[in-house]
């Protein structure tokens, strides 16, 4: 399980079903954002399933609510009652303590948070500001990114980057050390260990076999233990690499532009990690491939470019290439 930053809150409770979600619940939960604020309508508006739960209510708010500008829409993220604490942990913790301890120190657009706890159970409840209503249009799949959108997202992960880049914060038992190293083994932290853990066994093999999308995979791809052995010897090769802080799930579904076309993530699933594995995974994720053959390039001079910007000794373009082929 991961470790806890802070206590869990005991004097509230996560909720198990979005029955649980009701004015006067919310009211207890929007104090510290507004005193004596009472929530006098709640409104179901949808619900989204990914790893947790995501619900979008609609509110109505005493005068001290209104005084305060309390948002008429919110987005609740909570396991529900649908997963074991076994999962959640690992799951929703990053993000959780990702928007409360990282994202405030961090120069990026990302959304507002009014309520971001554990209860006395361990599990997860975040409060925060529904983009839709501020005009934010949420990236997809389904459309990848133009060279300049992501030049822009490239930009804003080398500041991300850069604000740690090898700091002693993030070395163990340092500040940051209940944040998860891709890399190394700490507390049973070790992101590589826990994909393992879960995703890469026999049984959960079986069941891809199932899925049509695992015969799209190439065929080399397709060997369990060769997979297995590469990822460990990509684990050896990026120890060499400078560490830094990473977003940690740079794809497509958790970004956005705001109403004045400036970049936005979401889903913050914070690790330490070497550059190269923000640069690869968001390159992979979210430019047709014909497009990133094209552009990986003058691409990765732009992210080098901007470390050197915010003072950072990037690495050459020669070294960051291979690190990325990797």
């Amino acid at each position: 399980m991961y470790d806890l930053p802070s206590k869990p809150k005991a004097d509230f409770r996560s909720p198990r079903s979005f029955e649980d979600v009701t004015a006067a619940w919310l009211s207890k939960i929007l104090t510290n954002a507004a005193p004596g604020v009472e929530v006098l309508t709640c409104e179901h508006q949808e619900q989204i399933w990914g790893c947790a739960g995501k619900l979008r209510v609609k509110l109505s708010y005493n005068e001290v609510g209104q005084n305060a500008g309390l948002p008429d829409t919110l987005i609740l993220k909570a396991g529900f009652g649908i997963h074991p604490i076994e999962y959640e942990a690992p799951s929703n913790y990053p993000e959780l303590y990702a928007y409360r301890e990282i994202v405030p120190q961090l120069p990026v657009n990302s959304p507002k948070i009014y309520f971001a706890e554990t209860d006395g159970d361990g599990r997860t409840l975040l409060v925060m500001q529904d983009l839709r209503g501020s005009g934010a249009s949420f990236c997809s799949v389904q459309s990848p990114l133009a060279y300049d959108d992501a030049a822009k997202f490239l930009a804003e992960f080398a500041a991300i980057h850069a604000r740690w880049w090898n700091s002693p914060d993030l070395a163990p038992g340092a500040k940051f050390d209940f944040v998860p190293d891709t890399l190394e083994p700490s507390g049973g932290k070790d992101v590589l260990a826990f994909l393992e853990l879960m995703f890469l066994t026999e049984e959960y093999w079986e069941e891809l076999k199932k899925l049509p999308r695992y015969h799209s995979v190439p065929r080399s791809y397709h060997d369990l233990e060769k997979l297995k052995a590469g990822i460990y010897k990509l684990q050896g090769e990026w120890r060499k690499l400078p560490k830094c802080m990473v977003h940690g799930d740079e794809h497509l579904g958790n970004l956005y532009m705001d109403a004045d076309g400036n970049p936005g993530m979401i889903d913050w699933q914070c690790k330490k990690a070497p550059w190269v594995e923000t640069f690869a995974y968001f390159t992979a994720a979210s430019l047709d491939l014909e497009d990133r053959r094209k552009w990986e390039r003058p691409l990765l001079q732009h992210y080098l470019d901007c470390l050197n910007v915010h003072g950072v000794s990037a690495p050459t373009f020669d070294d960051a290439w291979v690190g990325y082929r990797e």
